[in-house]
């Protein structure tokens, strides 16, 4: 076993070879984005959740006092989140010619003749945002019940040893 300076050495190097990997993860898309003006094709659903569960991770790094490097990742991944989120906002008119028809193509033509492609478009975003939201609510309920064991746990355990004269 390496002793705990070493270990701590290594750790540190392999925490930044992982932050350099990771960070050109996002590059090719973001230029993509850029390059076309366009974020078609990309899903803000899962650019959201990504981005929450990036927040939830800098926030359990920072409670735990974890090592530079895992608070380092999830700060840079919140940068480029957001980088991909303002490109979202910035090209959301920037659409290809033919992605409208193509959808209307696809759909059931009794959905289509009641309702105007405009209306269905609006409420399908409409769907996407509330299941975000439920599951960006849960995703907090369930880490804040993890968080309140946990310290409920951590804070038992440290009185039963103060009891003992551990």
């Amino acid at each position: 076993m390496l002793d705990a300076g070493i270990g701590q050495i290594v750790s540190s190097v392999f925490g930044y070879v992982s932050i350099a990997c990771w960070f050109v993860v996002l590059m090719p898309q973001i230029h993509l984005n850029y390059k076309r003006k366009s974020c078609e094709g990309v899903s803000l659903a899962f650019y959201l959740m990504w981005s929450l569960g990036d927040a939830l991770n800098l926030l359990g790094a920072c409670l735990e006092n974890m090592i530079p490097t895992a608070i380092i990742l999830p700060l840079y991944y919140i940068l480029t989140d957001t980088v991909v989120l303002t490109q979202f906002y910035m090209y959301y008119g920037n659409r290809p010619v033919g992605s409208d028809a193509e959808q209307q193509a696809l759909l059931d033509e009794e959905t289509c003749q009641d309702m105007p492609a405009e209306s269905h478009s609006k409420s399908h975003k409409w769907k996407w945002t509330a299941l975000v939201v439920v599951l960006a609510l849960g995703s907090a309920v369930i880490a804040a019940y993890a968080y309140a064991n946990s310290s409920h746990h951590h804070f038992m355990h440290a009185q039963t040893l103060m009891q003992l004269d551990i």
